[in-house]
């Protein structure tokens, strides 16, 4: 259709396809300096073999604020149709004001962004995985 109108067809977010049904967060003591782990899997719900995105790890607090974020690849690069893959990420001295831990997509950055404006390119991070962090973060 979109050929027919002489446009492109629109281009898929990076990682559409991709969920994320579990993430373990826990609070680990090296040397005594309390480290936040995550550990996940992501599992492609396609028949196609998929790139794999950068995930960004956000801390919330109380307000929902992001009080700390930050970016992470996996071990691979491609998930095989129906394959899954874990990940592991963790952060030392995590804000004691941090409630929620997210992992998300990273969403497009603004020179890959289309003039169109549509949600996909606004910051919808596509599949996402919260949790309450471990009570060590308290």
């Amino acid at each position: 259709m979109y050929t027919i109108v002489g446009l492109a067809e629109p281009e898929e977010a990076p990682g559409t396809g991709l969920e994320m049904p579990a993430l373990a967060p826990r609070i680990e003591l090296e040397a005594g300096t309390p480290v936040l782990v995550l550990e996940g899997t992501v599992v492609n719900k396609t028949t196609r073999s998929i790139a794999l995105p950068t995930l960004i790890a956000n801390l919330r607090d109380d307000r929902n604020e992001v009080v700390e974020s930050w970016t992470f690849k996996m071990d691979v690069d491609r998930l095989a149709g129906g394959a899954s893959a874990s990940f592991r990420t963790r952060k030392e001295r995590p804000p004691e004001r941090a409630r929620l831990v997210e992992v998300a997509r990273q969403a497009r950055t603004p020179d890959s962004q289309c003039k169109c404006h549509h949600r996909s390119h606004r910051g919808d991070r596509g599949e996402r995985r919260r949790k309450p962090p471990p009570s060590g973060l308290e």
